[in-house]
């Protein structure tokens, strides 16, 4: 019984194809793992955040300052994402 080849979720570059197109193949693979990291560095902050904000005693100074953190890492993601999706 044959069984099917692996399949892959990055999208297959043929290797007969010029070295410009797999290298921008490469290269949009490599942004969109670097938007999902920037989503899920943000998402570890937005979870560090609200933990500490019902948390008694938590400076205030440091809850404003991940915030801005947060700010920060969502809107790398967010233009990001937004080139990587043509918008």
């Amino acid at each position: 019984m044959a069984s099917e080849p692996l399949q892959s979720d990055e999208p297959r570059v043929s290797m007969e194809a010029p070295a410009d197109a797999r290298s921008e193949a490469i290269l949009s693979i490599d942004r969109c793992k670097e938007a999902l990291e920037l989503w899920l560095q943000w998402n570890e902050a937005y979870e560090t955040v609200t933990a500490a904000a019902f948390k008694k005693g938590f400076d205030q100074r440091q809850l404003e300052a991940a915030m801005d953190q947060m700010d920060r890492i969502r809107a790398r993601a967010i233009a990001l994402s937004a080139v990587l999706l043509g918008k």
